[in-house]
């Protein structure tokens, strides 16, 4: 499974927030794809480290014209703060419309 994912993420847009915070931008992922990506990442990191993570994903299915971006942030946001507080690792999703 770890292949998989790997290769999933070469992809990806990264972008490093602050010391433990990172930003993954998944263009052609919708919400669920995403969060099974995310499940499966966490499982097999958890398995294979000493160190876990949590998730905040946020997704539009389809961006109306002038939508802002900032909105999914935002979103991801706040699912991320949600699973920190769960004391487990955790993925949380929202879809933004």
């Amino acid at each position: 499974m770890a292949s998989d994912w790997a290769d999933e993420l070469k992809g990806a847009l990264w972008i490093g927030l602050c010391p433990n915070k990172l930003a993954l931008i998944l263009p052609s992922y919708d919400r669920h794809t995403a969060v099974k990506l995310f499940t499966a990442i966490n499982k097999a990191f958890v398995k294979k480290t000493d160190y876990e993570f949590d998730a905040g994903v946020a997704a539009v299915e389809l961006a109306p014209k002038g939508f802002d971006s900032s909105r999914l942030i935002e979103a991801a946001q706040r699912c991320l703060d949600a699973a920190q507080t769960t004391g487990v690792p955790t993925v949380k999703s929202i879809e933004v419309y």
